[in-house]
């Protein structure tokens, strides 16, 4: 079995969904993220939080959609990854940028990043529930400073030998001098991803 942690959106949405990082307001357990949270379960998940198609300059994207849903000023999107690893099986994914700053004020900055995983973290857990686990790890090569918070079911469910299965939701804090990848921001980045799995008819 294998489990696939992370679905890495494209860095150019990410950088496309930053914002002035204003406080995260908070209405009951789960705040801005209970219609996500309501949805998430849902046959086709997300889609009520759907709004329009996401736009790079004027050309609008068919796999990337916007949503009514903002962490602070960063606006929320979902994607579907088709067909996933060959496997009758589509993902479902909603992904917000919870926090982003470059790399000037770097101590000032990793003060409000912490604040902002801290806050998220709790009211992810609180929206998941008794059925869920949260594991925290802060090993990793390639960043300075890396934090990670992955949920996943206390009972996993039953999956065939040699298939998958996504984890239901991660958050990720890291800090980068250097740009991530070809295009990703550098700096400090906290990220939240949700992803529900659902076999192909």
């Amino acid at each position: 079995m294998r489990r696939v942690t992370a679905l890495i959106l494209p860095a150019l949405v990410l950088a496309a969904c930053s914002g002035d990082n204003k406080a995260i307001a908070a209405s009951g357990p789960c705040g801005p993220l209970q219609p996500v949270f309501d949805s998430r379960t849902n046959a086709v998940p997300f889609e009520t939080v759907r709004k329009a198609k996401f736009k790079l300059g004027e050309v609008e994207l068919d796999d990337k959609v916007t949503t009514g849903i903002t962490l602070g000023d960063n606006l929320c999107t979902t994607s579907v990854m088709e067909g996933f690893f060959g496997q009758d099986a589509n993902i479902y994914i909603f992904n917000c940028p919870v926090f982003q700053a470059g790399t000037l004020d770097r101590e000032a900055n990793e003060a409000r990043a912490m604040e902002a995983f801290s806050r998220v973290e709790a009211m992810v857990t609180s929206c998941l529930g008794p059925d869920f686990i949260a594991e925290t790890s802060e090993e990793s090569t390639d960043l300075e400073v890396f934090r990670k918070t992955i949920w996943d079911f206390v009972d996993p469910p039953e999956i065939a030998a040699g298939s998958f299965r996504a984890d239901p939701a991660y958050l990720e804090l890291s800090y980068s001098p250097f740009m991530r990848g070809r295009s990703g921001p550098s700096g400090w980045l906290v990220e939240l991803q949700l992803q529900e799995q659902r076999a192909t008819e």
